[in-house]
């Protein structure tokens, strides 16, 4: 809320899509470590070009968000504070969940 009350429109819009960014290089990510991981998965939908167009994906992620960390450090640096924010927020949610239940959660 605090963000709305002090950025502007177009602020927050390029602070969302460059914060949206580490995720999706992270989710092609996991297609490998998936691959190498658990080769005996069932595939339903084939990753296209494997290896090559996920490794030019993550290429171009790296340098869009390297470029972003370069030219606006400040706005990254709050972009990913704001990011990790949400582990100490899931550890506490995990928690809660797991006592509640009464058993653990893995």
């Amino acid at each position: 809320m605090i963000f709305i009350l002090i950025r502007r429109f177009t602020e927050l819009a390029d602070q969302f899509i460059i914060g949206i960014w580490p995720f999706y290089a992270l989710a092609v990510a996991g297609v490998f470590v998936l691959r190498r991981t658990r080769p005996d998965l069932e595939r339903p939908y084939r990753t296209w070009g494997f290896p090559v167009v996920p490794l030019l994906f993550l290429a171009g992620a790296l340098l869009l968000l390297g470029n972003y960390l370069v030219s606006e450090t400040r706005a990254f640096a709050v972009d990913i504070g704001i990011i990790l924010t949400g582990v100490p927020a899931y550890a506490l949610w995990r928690w809660w969940q797991g006592g509640r239940t009464g058993r653990p959660v893995a």
